[in-house]
């Protein structure tokens, strides 16, 4: 599924966890990566996470941040 297909994406997250986001759009695990990008020039975008909660991680493609705005 392309990065276009989605949009939003909900993540528990706990804090002081990382956690790596799909940059390639090839991700079968959705908003993590999951390695797919590995013949191509994206890398994941690392985030750590500074509490316990639910994020919104942004699919959008136009920005190469996690949270893009979008929404």
């Amino acid at each position: 599924m392309k990065v276009e297909d989605k949009k939003i994406a909900k993540l528990n997250v706990i804090s002081g966890k990382s956690y790596f986001f799909c940059q390639c759009g090839e991700s079968a695990k959705f908003p993590l990566c999951d390695g797919s990008h590995k013949d191509t020039s994206h890398r994941p975008e690392k985030y750590v996470a500074t509490s316990t909660t639910i994020i919104n991680v942004c699919g959008c493609g136009d920005s190469k941040v996690t949270m893009c705005g979008c929404a």
